[in-house]
């Protein structure tokens, strides 16, 4: 196979022009996610100076998904996609602008700060589904695999730059105007599914996935037709084990990290802390937080 083929394999899926738009948009989204993960850690700190806060932070956001992804896969194997990645991301939007006034204004308490924490998070299971399923709808069988690896670099990508982005805006504005401008990174998404005509569902043969049963049993009826594929399974076992022990748990903590670092401001330096990167070159010894302070 030449060069050239090989490229085309692998990113196929930017050869459909709508999905190269969704692809960007998408990653707009994504990123804006990750904006509000850093800017709402730091408010946090700042209001609270709570370490449990911040493991709470860890605790809401995946605990929907281990509740009710189920529930929420079935939601978009029934209903048009575009409209619960919408309404996900009006959720999201409704809590980005939620924690700008609150800290804004200063009547941020602690029972906010959890409710907007667990808003988040079933936001984020609610739009996890139909954002893969409408994938297939947009570029076909042909380009599955090359969509499915463009999606998962765009997620990675957002976490990277997500950070930067947010430690930009708190730098240049402040952290609660930083939330409150975030909101519009939601919106070229959210636009765009009003036009597009994908709905996660043209395909004949889903339409027999538009009444699936809701539960459990469904989950173990699926699982028990992929145990013929073992690396299905064993990826399966491996995304959990990392969500379990590693996870994204760092980045709530991340405000105190640069905090016992010398950072007292939302910074270059805490936003670089905040980067996925970082974390992952962090040396040991530099990595302990020093004692007594700044």
């Amino acid at each position: 196979m030449s060069a050239r083929a090989a490229a085309a394999t692998k990113f196929g899926a930017l050869y459909h022009r709508d999905y190269r738009r969704y692809f960007f948009l998408a990653l707009v989204g994504l990123t804006a996610e990750s904006v509000e993960h850093v800017s709402s850690y730091w408010v946090i700190f700042e209001t609270f100076h709570s370490p449990t806060l911040g493991g709470f932070a860890v605790f809401s956001h995946w605990v929907p998904y281990l509740i009710f992804s189920v529930y929420a896969g079935a939601l978009a194997d029934r209903f048009d996609c575009r409209k619960l990645i919408q309404i996900a991301q009006g959720l999201l939007m409704l809590v980005s602008l939620a924690w700008g006034v609150l800290f804004l204004t200063g009547t941020l308490r602690a029972w906010h700060a959890a409710a907007l924490l667990m808003l988040h998070g079933v936001a984020g299971v609610i739009a996890s589904p139909p954002i893969q399923l409408i994938v297939y709808d947009i570029v076909g069988a042909d380009h599955l695999a090359s969509a499915i690896r463009l999606n998962a670099i765009s997620r990675y990508f957002s976490m990277l730059v997500g950070p930067a982005v947010g430690g930009g805006l708190m730098l240049v504005l402040n952290p609660g105007v930083a939330l409150l401008v975030n909101v519009l990174l939601y919106l070229p998404l959210t636009l765009y599914l009003f036009w597009m005509p994908y709905t996660g569902h043209r395909s004949e043969s889903d339409a027999r996935r538009r009444t699936p049963r809701l539960g459990l049993a469904e989950a173990r009826r699926v699982l028990a037709e992929v145990r013929s594929e073992p690396r299905i399974i064993r990826m399966i076992v491996l995304a959990g084990a990392t969500s379990l022990f590693i996870g994204t748990a760092f980045q709530a903590q991340m405000p105190e990290f640069a905090h016992h670092h010398g950072s007292e401001e939302a910074d270059v330096w805490f936003s670089s802390k905040a980067s996925p990167s970082s974390r992952a070159a962090c040396a040991p010894r530099s990595c302990v937080p020093r004692s007594g302070g700044s």
